[in-house]
């Protein structure tokens, strides 16, 4: 596949993941930790990628230790098409591997309030929580 060619069928996924993720960021941070409480493995990304852009990579670190391999991530997105099958499956491995051990030694081993989980904190329980008192369920 010529690069025009991928260029022309990646550009529109690019722009609407970095749209998503710029209004994600301005208004309500990860969806997911907002809706469920729950960090995502990614949580902390974003910020950690603005902060290694203003050169501040301590703070890049603290927000997510990955930060330096997101430019190879999005290049690997990018190019998937490109790679053999068994390169890319291979790839997406590591990717996943990579991201869910930081993420389980960042819950069970850290104090990282970037991935503390707080159900009681996500949308969804404190929209149930609502309705039910809402409706009268506050109890006796």
């Amino acid at each position: 596949m010529k690069a025009r060619e991928l260029i022309k069928k990646k550009l529109p996924l690019l722009v609407a993941v970095a749209l998503y993720v710029a209004v994600c960021y301005s208004f309500i941070g990860c969806p997911i930790k907002f809706f469920t409480g729950i960090p995502c493995p990614g949580c902390g990304m974003t910020r950690a990628v603005v902060s290694a852009l203003r050169l501040d990579f301590a703070s890049a670190f603290c927000f997510h230790p990955l930060f330096p391999i997101a430019p190879l991530f999005a290049a690997y997105i990018f190019a998937e098409d490109l790679l053999p099958g068994k390169v890319s499956r291979v790839l997406a491995a590591i990717f996943a591997i990579l991201f869910f051990s930081v993420y389980f030694f960042r819950i069970f081993f850290t104090s990282d309030p970037i991935t503390a989980i707080d159900p009681e904190g996500g949308f969804v329980v404190k929209s149930i929580k609502y309705i039910i008192s809402f409706f009268g369920g506050h109890g006796s």
